[in-house]
């Protein structure tokens, strides 16, 4: 289901307000935090810096003044094999806890340890009786960790790994191993620092959700205002009655988003008053063409029903009767023809048809008009022009066709028919002698009922509709169908039949 325009702006706004506010928010906060949090341990450094900076080691050595000249030179080698081995180093703490008064305090939120191996060795006075976490990861790079403190309250520790500072300055540093580092562990109270963070979490929610909740109220307001042109539009409409088709809608009265609507309403009015003209006029025409051979009709019947004759007086009013009803007859089958075009219930049957053969066959019905009137035809179509379409269907548009060369050619007139094969298509045309008509009256042919008489004299002779129903059916078939009048009054119809 296609949700309305308003659900869609609504539901937009609000899930692009919704993104954009999380993104933001995450990045202030996660920015925050790294910043406390990298402040509060550069701060936890510097004072387990302080506090390994006044640890001191005390070293001694054998040395060779420590033995005297009367020992044998037995214990002499003894002596140097082993100096060579290794110095023996001793190393103690010296530590005034009275420099950091910060750690003194029985839980007072700021507490160290040291541990020389896996043994404590000291521990500050705020720490009592517990420990840190001891969290030595081998590496001299300092370690952070989030803990909690012997108070319970949230801390955060920093573990530091050094070389105690040598009293004895004949002593050498490199001659110290990796298990004589001591390890210390600063731990300070960071409920303030994680209070805060999670002050700012839960102010930064809080405003989000504020936010989203004023930006909805604000798009409905909005959207509604919005939209208030589009329902004026469609009430203004549903306002126009089918005699009316003449107003138009004024794009100044709406927003430019709307002007594309306005102007295709416009032009639909337009062609809806253009259709409802014509089909006025259709059925005026129809109603005319009709009335025409039904009063020749309702005349010869009263004449004779006047009074008693002879049944050889009856023949001469009785013999025009046919040639009317044949005139209505094809008129209502145009008709019908043109019904079922319009209503898309007519099927196509493409078969391969030989152009030639089909135009001798569509003559054969006009070729006794076309003898009483000395009309001569010439059919120039190759035998070998085949062409793939609906037979019946073209053949109708060529009847339709032939009929109106052979009505409109005149006394001693001529028709003629040619064709020529391209590639993908045929071209065939259809001409005639005699055309009456002006080059801009030639443009009118297709319309139905169109006459160049436009008193209708000569109604009942033709119907005025074979053209149309020919125009509409090479539609069907996709046949350009076009009309051309060239010098002395020739007309012709040309018919580009697509393969």
């Amino acid at each position: 289901m296609i949700l309305s325009l308003r659900k869609q702006l609504l539901f937009s706004i609000i899930a692009g307000m919704v993104i954009l506010l999380t993104i933001f928010s995450f990045m202030i906060y996660t920015i925050t935090r790294q910043t406390m949090i990298r402040n509060f341990d550069k701060s936890l450094l510097a004072s387990a810096k302080m506090l390994s900076a006044v640890v001191e080691g005390e070293g001694s050595e054998h040395d060779e003044d420590d033995h005297r000249p009367e020992d044998s030179e037995r214990d002499k080698d003894d002596h140097r094999e082993e100096e060579n081995d290794s110095s023996e180093i001793r190393l103690e703490h010296e530590f005034d806890v009275s420099m950091t008064p910060e750690f003194n305090e029985l839980n007072g939120g700021a507490y160290f340890q040291f541990w020389f191996g896996d043994k404590t060795i000291e521990r500050s006075p705020s720490l009592g009786r517990h420990n840190l976490p001891f969290f030595n990861a081998g590496t001299d790079i300092p370690q952070y960790q989030h803990c909690f403190l012997p108070d319970g309250k949230t801390g955060r520790a920093v573990c530091y790994r050094f070389f105690p500072r040598i009293e004895n300055k004949k002593q050498d540093l490199t001659q110290l191993s990796e298990d004589d580092k001591f390890t210390l562990v600063v731990a300070k109270d960071a409920s303030d620092l994680y209070g805060h963070l999670e002050f700012l979490l839960w102010m930064l929610i809080s405003l989000s959700v504020t936010t989203i909740i004023i930006s909805t109220v604000v798009a409905l307001v909005v959207t509604v205002t919005s939209l208030r042109p589009i329902h004026a539009l469609a009430g203004e409409i549903a306002s126009v009655r089918e005699d009316d088709l003449a107003r138009t809608f004024s794009t100044a009265l709406y927003p430019a988003e709307l002007h594309p609507i306005c102007e295709g309403m416009n032009n639909l009015l337009i062609r809806l008053a253009s259709s409802f003209e014509r089909e006025r006029r259709f059925n005026k025409d129809v109603a005319h063409e009709l009335r025409t051979p039904l009063a020749g009709l309702q005349t010869t019947i009263e004449v004779c029903l006047s009074r008693q004759r002879e049944t050889s007086q009856y023949r001469p009013s009785l013999t025009h009767c046919p040639h009317l009803v044949v005139t209505t007859n094809r008129m209502i089958d145009a008709l019908l023809s043109l019904s079922k075009i319009e209503t898309g219930h007519h099927n196509l049957n493409v078969d391969s048809i030989q152009m030639k053969d089909m135009i001798d066959d569509c003559w054969r019905n006009f070729a006794d008009t076309a003898y009483d009137n000395n009309v001569s035809f010439q059919n120039s179509i190759q035998p070998d022009v085949l062409c793939r379409s609906d037979a019946a269907w073209l053949a109708m548009i060529v009847s339709n066709t032939l009929d109106n060369a052979v009505e409109y050619s005149g006394k001693d007139g001529r028709v003629w028919t040619n064709a020529r094969q391209g590639d993908g298509f045929i071209d065939l045309s259809i001409s005639n002698t005699g055309c009456q008509l002006t080059s801009d009256e030639v443009q009118h042919i297709f319309e139905f009922f169109w006459r160049k008489d436009q008193s209708r004299t000569d109604t009942g002779r033709h119907c005025g509709i074979g053209l149309s129903v020919a125009k509409r059916i090479a539609e069907v078939l996709h046949i350009d169908l076009r009309a051309e009048l060239e010098d002395n009054n020739i007309f012709t119809l040309h018919f580009r039949i697509r393969q």
